[in-house]
């Protein structure tokens, strides 16, 4: 987080706890009807990395080989930069380009001067202008990725971010531009208006006085919606075929959040995955303005490595996943309930995930169906398999996903979930 998305977001939470309802924000933000055309650029691999300020690298190639080498033995393999410039950034991506290691940049160093001033008219030729010169110096690169065109938009910003999107789009149809999104007064707004290939947000659970894993989104001023509320709400007007992908939260922010604890950040991510990620980021890389960096904080920067090597395997194929109705319920012992979801692929199979939201304790979960279905479950890290009914031990904060490997009633109808749940 840099000085300026430092400021914005002092004053995003103003706006939050003092001006707008709470109500009145969730209703406002989903008024909007969902677009559901197919997403332009398919995506093929699913990320997984850290998001960095590239006033940090500088345009320094030796900055940027000692970040990839560290990234790559630890399992990760993108990483989104946010105030590039185009010209000074893209001698980095002749680093990234040979050694397997996808980049994503928000060229506000740019756009900060060519597009977002209100003095600079909002039209699609001026958004090209500003556009093509940025798409002229990146997209010949192969380690290039994608455009974020802005970070946390306000409301006000909605007419520019949905004409500097389709600049992009139209300028380099071989890869995703997308804003990052937050506050769900403007996730659907902008979201529908721009008509991003993906749906990129920031999700922040671990508020300043939470206790251990309550992810009750007090940092972002929801007091009654938790990670999973947040979530399910912000996708309301994602269409199925858009990929979500979410930053994540290893970081503290004054008295809004707090650093959490490695059982924290497992948490998250398990439940980002049950979910329906298909890309995750943390946030941050770099200690910088009374933030501990992932590389600067072992404990945490470990688990992330841990979660990146243990999914490593498989996380290609969650990319053809979709979130379904729930046809499986979970119990445990413990007085947090534990989370269970369905995912289902294209070829109609199931999947579930299972999170001990117990950060304290391990403890046995056990997994039945809810209606028709017969079968087991196969843990997809370990290749083990439980019947249906079988107690399994999870370590606190946990996750696992499973292959369901069984009969299964095809009368009964299984709606993907496009809009929310």
């Amino acid at each position: 987080m840099t000085v300026r998305r430092a400021i914005f977001l002092l004053v995003f939470w103003a706006l939050i706890f003092g001006v707008v309802p709470y109500n009145q924000k969730i209703l406002r933000g989903l008024s909007y009807s969902p677009f559901q055309s197919a997403a332009r650029v398919t995506i093929s691999s699913f990320p997984m990395g850290i998001f960095e300020d590239a006033g940090i690298t500088n345009g320094e190639k030796p900055k940027f080989q000692a970040m990839i080498t560290d990234l790559k033995a630890r399992g990760l393999g993108a990483v989104m930069f946010t105030n590039n410039f185009a010209n000074r950034d893209a001698a980095l991506l002749d680093i990234s380009d040979p050694q397997g290691i996808d980049v994503y940049m928000i060229p506000g160093g740019d756009l900060n001067q060519t597009w977002w001033p209100s003095n600079i008219p909002a039209n699609l030729e001026t958004a090209r202008s500003a556009a093509q010169p940025i798409v002229n110096v990146l997209s010949p690169h192969p380690s290039f990725k994608g455009y974020i065109v802005k970070d946390e938009p306000n409301l006000t910003d909605l007419q520019k971010v949905s004409l500097i999107t389709q600049a992009f789009h139209e300028l380099d149809t071989a890869r995703p531009a997308m804003p990052i999104l937050i506050g769900l007064d403007r996730i659907g707004p902008i979201f529908n208006a721009a008509q991003p290939d993906v749906m990129l947000i920031d999700v922040y659970p671990v508020g300043y006085n939470n206790e251990l894993c309550d992810f009750t989104m007090t940092g972002f001023g929801y007091n009654f919606l938790d990670f999973v509320d947040y979530i399910r709400t912000a996708r309301q007007t994602k269409p199925a075929s858009t990929p979500l992908w979410i930053i994540l939260q290893t970081h503290n922010f004054l008295t809004q959040l707090r650093e959490p604890l490695p059982v924290e950040v497992r948490s998250q991510y398990w439940l980002a995955i049950g979910e329906g990620a298909k890309g995750i980021f943390w946030f941050i890389y770099s200690s910088q303005q009374g933030w501990k960096g992932l590389v600067d904080n072992p404990p945490l920067y470990s688990e992330v490595t841990t979660l990146a090597q243990r999914t490593q395997p498989f996380r290609n194929m969650l990319l053809g996943f979709q979130k379904t109705q729930d046809l499986f319920r979970i119990s445990g012992s413990a007085s947090q309930a534990p989370y269970i979801s369905t995912l289902a692929s294209s070829s109609n199979r199931f999947f579930v995930v299972a999170v001990n939201r117990d950060c304290a304790h391990s403890q046995n979960l056990t997994i039945n169906a809810i209606t028709g279905l017969t079968g087991q479950l196969r843990d997809m890290e370990t290749s083990l398999s439980y019947n249906l009914g079988t107690p399994i031990l999870f370590p606190p904060g946990d996750g696992k996903i499973f292959t369901f490997e069984g009969n299964f009633d095809w009368h009964i109808h299984l709606p993907i979930i496009q809009n929310g749940q």
